[in-house]
């Protein structure tokens, strides 16, 4: 007889087995952090087409969809990343990646000939690792051929690119006082990985590890 499944899983964290600690701050105070689960959700739209039903979703969502390349967007509780012409990334501190299909179900419907759209939770795909302080571009530029200088991507943008030989999404949430704050979005198979490497590329600026 087989087993009933629990109702109830145990969401488990990629960077786990490393058993992360804080660490003090140190000289250089450039720092790496594992950020907690939030809620992803990859969403797909022709947005010239259904014009009216991205105006509406975004303020269903509370967060506008951006459409200029490479750009994100930022409200209280969500951040929307640009991924392509008609394909973006939905942060959401708040709702679980779920819930937001859940909403944009309920508003667009689950008719495809209707309106032509995707919209998939995406939350246990990937982990988020934040680097932050005046030598975060440096320790990045050790591990990505993208041009990261503040010169050309800076506060409000953000990039698919390569790090450390992985696929990651590189977005820059703040640049204020020449200290600043990227969050990297990796797989989880390879989030281990990712975190080594960066790690290893702060180790000439004493970088030390935060809690979140």
């Amino acid at each position: 007889m087989a087993k009933q499944l629990s109702k109830s899983f145990l969401r488990t964290r990629p960077l786990d087995p490393l058993g992360l600690k804080a660490s003090p701050a140190t000289r250089a105070d450039t720092t790496l952090a594992e950020l907690p689960y939030r809620g992803l959700l990859n969403f797909r739209i022709n947005a010239d087409t259904h014009k009216a039903h991205v105006d509406f979703l975004s303020a269903t969502l509370s967060i506008k969809l951006p459409l200029t390349p490479n750009t994100a967007h930022q409200s209280d509780t969500a951040r929307c990343l640009w991924l392509g012409p008609d394909e973006w990334l939905i942060v959401n501190s708040v709702e679980t990646g779920d819930a937001m299909v859940r909403t944009l179900i309920a508003e667009l419907g689950e008719d495809p000939e209707k309106v032509h759209y995707s919209a998939k939770d995406v939350s246990q795909n990937y982990q988020t690792i934040r680097l932050e302080g005046p030598h975060a571009r440096a320790v990045l530029s050790k591990l990505t051929p993208l041009d990261i200088d503040s010169s050309v991507f800076t506060a409000g943008q953000c990039a698919q690119t390569i790090l450390a030989k992985s696929s990651v999404i590189l977005d820059v949430i703040d640049d204020e006082k020449n200290h600043p704050t990227f969050e990297i979005t990796v797989r989880r198979s390879f989030a281990i990985y990712v975190w080594q490497r960066l790690a290893d590329a702060g180790l000439e600026y004493g970088l030390s590890i935060s809690s979140i």
